[in-house]
């Protein structure tokens, strides 16, 4: 009685969260920066009049998998034509019954834009159109993949970093 009982109170449902800046004719130009402890993530561009960035995490449920306030923190700031924004996820890094998250950003297409992005365990996957202006893009993942898929005319710079820890 006392094992299920445990593993019920342990266990959390899926929820998502949602942050979103709002269109701002002002604003030209966006620096991203995302780390996510456990999860993927995923950048693409749309054309939007309603918002600048548009992110959508999905906290997955699971064994283990307690959500609480304060696991997925955002900042954002303009100076000028451009704004920066930071979203940080922790979860559960190496633990495949203990959560994560799914973060799924939709950019403006009409900024110009650098990413920064970030996963210990999970992927990072980045689809660029040709009209996007996209400025760099680093990828930095521990254990996962990254992709980048493009048909954009000039990116100036990208850094893939991919570190895969073997026993």
């Amino acid at each position: 009685i006392l094992l299920p009982l445990t593993l019920a109170i342990q266990s959390g449902g899926t929820t998502t969260e949602v942050f979103e800046v709002p269109f701002d004719a002002e604003v030209q130009r966006l620096n991203f920066m995302s780390r996510n402890e456990a999860g993927n993530a995923d950048v693409s561009f749309v054309d939007s009049a309603t918002y600048l960035l548009h992110i959508e995490v999905i906290h997955r449920g699971g064994l283990f998998a307690s959500h609480s306030p304060g696991d997925v923190v955002v900042t954002n700031s303009t100076a000028g034509d451009t704004l920066s924004y930071g979203l940080t996820a922790r979860g559960f890094v190496g633990l495949f019954f203990g959560g994560g998250h799914e973060i799924h950003v939709r950019v403006n297409r009409a900024l110009s834009v650098s990413l920064d992005l970030q996963t210990t365990t999970g992927g990072i996957a980045v689809d660029i159109p040709p009209s996007a202006q996209v400025r760099s893009v680093t990828a930095t993942v521990v254990t996962g993949s990254v992709s980048v898929d493009t048909d954009a005319l000039t990116i100036n710079t990208i850094f893939f970093i991919v570190v895969v820890l073997m026993p």
